[in-house]
């Protein structure tokens, strides 16, 4: 078995993404691929990857990319057929569904107004939900994005936070009982929806805990509470108990994590700390166009992997052998290191000099960054391996 620099470089992205298969899965009923799998639950959407065909090829080629999450937003106005064949993709290989809009809101006519004096767009909003919860058997979804309207200009911002906290709790009962639960999305208003009523995370904390209910939770898209608030980490913390579900993009320009000003770094770090194992959607345009793996997954494949190997007796002509735990994630098991690296033959070992520089002799353009090479403790050894350091 030899170790690949694809496995190599991807191996730390495998930890926990078990945590984030859909509930109740079957093993059989999972085609995995053989990449290394985000540790989060990255959902990409249809768009992410559109050189590779339509909705079913994107979702195959994502998976094969290592993502363990997908998301809709236009999945209610799809057909019950397409609705079946998307779950039937995502099941085959073991993806979470993440969210869909439960209430489309009328964008160009600034509606709903869920605040107002007349009740009848309440009413339809109730009579949307309702419908949604079908959708979200089919995709076996547990959370589907709710906008909870525009502002009424006629009518007091208190009056209208109110008739909204009564209303997300009455959908709140009719949602409760599937174990579902409707993610409340606060907006920009500063660049790309001026006048909606909810605008930051805050806002929606207020509204969720007045609500009062475990399927009315908050749906913390970093893009929009970048542009409206910023200060990130500190109000995901604050607000914690009541975010049921997150979306990526950077800002400016809502495209791929670190094409803007947020240290995603930090909140992906943050978040394995809060050990999240929800999806994360990746609600953002591609910076890069083409093929390949696609600017999504290059950005998100510059997460750190520490490398940990025991490594063969390097003064021996004897095959050595190497384990390797990339962020603690066994994916060497003992093999035999034939040698070095050459072109369309089999090597063979050679003794050498210990920590022998990293050399990097191929056509492609290539690059390692910070790559420290040091002993481990005979301590470290057995906590990775075992006392015998196997």
């Amino acid at each position: 078995m030899t170790l690949s620099r694809r496995k190599m470089l991807a191996g730390g992205l495998a930890a926990g993404a078990a945590a984030s298969l859909a509930p109740g899965m079957a093993a059989g009923q999972r085609r995995l691929s053989n990449a290394a799998r985000f540790s989060l639950g990255y959902a990409p959407h249809e768009g992410s990857f559109a050189s590779r065909g339509g909705r079913i090829e994107q979702i195959a080629y994502a998976a094969d990319q290592g993502f363990t999450a997908w998301e809709d937003n236009e999945a209610a106005t799809r057909s019950v057929a397409e609705q079946e064949q998307m779950a039937k993709a995502l099941a085959q290989r073991g993806m979470t569904m993440g969210v869909f809009v439960a209430s489309m809101p009328k964008w160009s006519q600034s509606r709903p107004l869920l605040g107002a004096n007349d009740g009848a767009e309440r009413e339809a909003f109730l009579a949307d939900i309702r419908r949604a919860l079908d959708v979200a058997k089919r995709l076996n979804a547990t959370r589907m994005t709710v906008v909870t309207g525009f502002m009424d200009p006629k009518v007091p911002v208190d009056i209208q936070t109110a008739r909204v906290i009564d209303v997300m709790r009455r959908a709140g009962d009719i949602v409760a009982p599937s174990g579902a639960a409707m993610v409340m999305e606060p907006l920009n208003t500063r660049t790309n929806h001026p006048g909606v009523y909810m605008q930051t995370i805050a806002q929606g904390y207020a509204v969720a805990r007045g609500a009062n209910s475990p399927a009315v939770k908050i749906l913390a898209d970093l893009y929009h509470e970048q542009i409206q608030s910023g200060n990130l980490i500190p109000t995901l913390d604050t607000c914690w108990n009541e975010i049921g579900y997150i979306q990526f993009g950077d800002n400016p320009g809502r495209n791929e994590p670190s094409t803007g000003e947020i240290n995603f770094a930090s909140v992906v770090k943050w978040l394995r700390a809060k050990r999240y194992t929800g999806v994360i959607g990746m609600e953002h345009g591609n910076s890069i166009a083409g093929r390949g793996r696609g600017s999504l997954g290059r950005r998100l494949s510059r997460d750190r992997r520490d490398m940990r190997a025991r490594t063969h007796r390097v003064a021996s002509e004897r095959s050595g052998i190497v384990s390797a735990l990339p962020n603690g994630v066994l994916v060497q098991n003992h093999p035999a290191m034939l040698g070095t690296t050459i072109w369309r033959q089999v090597s063979r070992h050679t003794a050498h000099a210990d920590a022998a520089p990293i050399q990097h002799d191929h056509a492609w353009p290539v690059s390692f960054r910070n790559i420290w090479i040091r002993p481990l403790t005979e301590a470290a050894i057995a906590q990775d391996f075992g006392k015998d350091g196997k």
